[in-house]
């Protein structure tokens, strides 16, 4: 049975990095408005994306109306599909090739004023805009250690790790081996990338406000800054996105700064102020946030998100 299946995802791997190799040699504008149809399809069906995004955006947002959840829905399917088409060309071209689409950077100076104390960056990049040309745009600029969970298919994994390898990028592993790597990177004055809105693992997290709903969030950022700043008071987390401007128009790269609070002994306070940076720019950009990830799922708890018979 496991030599099947282990064929079957051999076959599996190889047409989606067919997938991923010929949408990648298409123009980049072109790959965009082959998602943007893709999610607008999604939105008209009765997709496990268009079911989860509704129930998210109707649990943060309670006040809202039926127009403007099915407006702001279909809209965020459009971009999420946008930038699952959009990774192809940045997973299987040269690293330099999409820096040409950033166009601007706003906050700049904050990543600048970070750098120049040379005690360490951690990035905070919540699941908005386009996170994989973001992570390239770090990698420009800094060495990163960066928390990376192989993907389940090898020859997709293999395209990912090249890709990342590629600029420097140092992988490190999904556990506790690999936080410590992220703490001695930070430790030394390195960078990292932290993606703050995934689900955590049962012990991993707490409950603290997600706009109106609470929602079991993730401490590892907190407990990074608490455990690194022992060493190192002068780390410097920001929160950062980038931004699609529009199909065919380019990414602004946008940086913000983060609550004191996030520096809170207490996890709840810290994590609370996290969640709030997140909450911050998303409602720059609401439109372009995954909302179509489980955001509200939580181990051992009711699933909100099974559809009712």
């Amino acid at each position: 049975m496991d030599n099947a299946e282990s064929k079957t995802n051999q076959l599996k791997g190889k047409l989606a990095a067919f997938f991923l190799q010929s949408v990648g040699k298409l123009p980049f504008l072109v790959a965009q408005v082959i998602g943007a149809l893709m999610g607008y399809i999604l939105w008209l069906l009765p997709s496990e994306s268009k079911h989860v995004t509704e129930i998210n955006l109707r649990k943060c947002f309670p006040e809202k109306t039926d127009s403007w959840y099915k407006s702001v829905g279909r809209k965020s399917l459009i971009q999420s599909s946008i930038m699952m088409l959009e990774i192809a060309p940045l997973w299987t071209r040269p690293f330099v090739w999409g820096k040409q689409f950033i166009v601007s950077v706003d906050g700049e100076e904050l990543i600048n004023e970070a750098a120049r104390k040379n005690k360490g960056i951690l990035f905070i990049t919540p699941h908005l805009g386009n996170w994989e040309l973001l992570s390239q745009y770090i990698a420009s600029r800094f060495q990163v250690t960066a928390m990376y969970r192989p993907a389940k298919l090898q020859a997709i994994d293999k395209i990912i790790i090249n890709s990342r390898s590629e600029p420097g990028t140092i992988m490190a592993p999904t556990n506790i081996r690999g936080v410590k790597q992220i703490k001695d990177c930070l430790n030394a004055g390195g960078t990292t990338v932290i993606f703050p809105d995934q689900v955590p693992h049962k012990r991993g997290g707490v409950h603290v406000p997600f706009f109106a709903t609470s929602c079991f969030t993730g401490v590892l950022v907190p407990r990074l800054l608490r455990s690194t700043e022992r060493v190192n008071n002068e780390i410097t987390p920001l929160c950062i996105y980038c931004h699609r401007i529009g199909i065919g128009k380019g990414f602004e790269v946008r940086v913000r700064a983060v609550s004191s609070d996030i520096h809170s002994n207490d996890a709840t306070v810290a994590t609370t102020a996290l969640s709030q940076t997140i909450e911050s720019v998303v409602l720059e950009n609401i439109e372009q946030y995954q909302w179509s990830y489980k955001r509200f799922k939580e181990e051992g708890g009711p699933d909100i998100y099974k559809k009712s018979p």
